[in-house]
């Protein structure tokens, strides 16, 4: 199940909670589709796709990347 964060904070408390976890997938709003890269690069996941949902939110699959 995907869970859906609306600021930074809530994004980083995500990635710092599911930290190791091969995949995660998230919904964010369009105001976080901008400043998330650097928050999913911090706890060293990558963005591997992104959908398009209705009322501008955006369904993230993020890999977790060992070694970085």
């Amino acid at each position: 199940m995907s869970e859906i964060v609306s600021n930074e904070r809530d994004l980083s408390s995500l990635l710092e909670r599911e930290r190791g976890k091969p995949r995660i997938t998230v919904v964010v709003d369009r105001t976080l589709i901008t400043t998330c890269i650097p928050v999913i690069k911090k706890y060293s996941y990558a963005l591997i796709d992104a959908e398009d949902l209705p009322n501008g939110f955006f369904k993230l699959t993020l890999e977790f990347r060992n070694g970085r």
